[in-house]
């Protein structure tokens, strides 16, 4: 049996909508298509939906070849960046945990969370060890920091958990250091001048 292209279309949608694969769009799109009493559509949404049930409790089942399709295409176009566990339409979760912690000097190590290559602006863990120091700058653009754990001194002000700061283009601050050591979230330019 052959169905016209449309139709297939939406018998391949109809599936998807079961598993939860579709954009909001094609959600409503298949819901409405659905509501309409298709047989044919509502057929392949509960055989979407029995062959999910097998998957989840561990039996061996052949998707349909639409479904098995998209699948791979979708796979196959995933993110392969590590730590990166979502990027689609213009988000990315990353789980940072994965990420390789980085040696900025003696002390100091940072996780890349994102780099904006046009901007050449990051975002950043930064982590102190007890006593270590991250060099004076001069700020190329806007920087933006949030203590997450620990104490971090900027400026001679005794940062904690939770406190932020920002820094306007062209300011500058001299060393900064941590007595008992932190973590910090920090959004800066890469073209920031160290100052020795």
């Amino acid at each position: 049996m052959s169905f016209p292209a449309n139709e297939c279309r939406m018998r391949e949608l109809a599936a998807w909508s079961v598993l939860g694969g579709l954009t909001a769009a094609e959600q409503m799109e298949v819901e409405a298509h659905l509501a309409g009493g298709c047989e044919v559509c509502l057929a392949e949404a509960r055989q979407a939906g029995d062959l999910a049930a097998e998957l989840a409790s561990g039996v061996e089942a052949k998707p349909p070849a639409l479904l098995r399709s998209r699948v791979l295409r979708a796979v196959a176009g995933a993110s392969r960046l590590p730590g990166v566990v979502f990027q689609n339409g213009g988000v990315r979760v990353a789980r940072s945990a994965e990420l390789p912690w980085l040696r900025l000097s003696p002390g100091v190590d940072y996780k890349v969370l994102h780099r904006d290559k046009v901007r050449r602006y990051n975002t950043m863990l930064f982590r102190l060890e007890p006593g270590a120091h991250f060099p004076a700058h001069r700020h190329a653009d806007v920087e933006e920091l949030m203590v997450l754990s620990g104490d971090l001194r900027v400026a001679g002000v005794v940062m904690g958990s939770g406190d932020y700061c920002r820094a306007d283009v062209d300011s500058f601050h001299g060393q900064s250091y941590s007595e008992f050591g932190c973590t910090v979230l920090l959004m800066a330019s890469s073209r920031n001048e160290v100052l020795v």
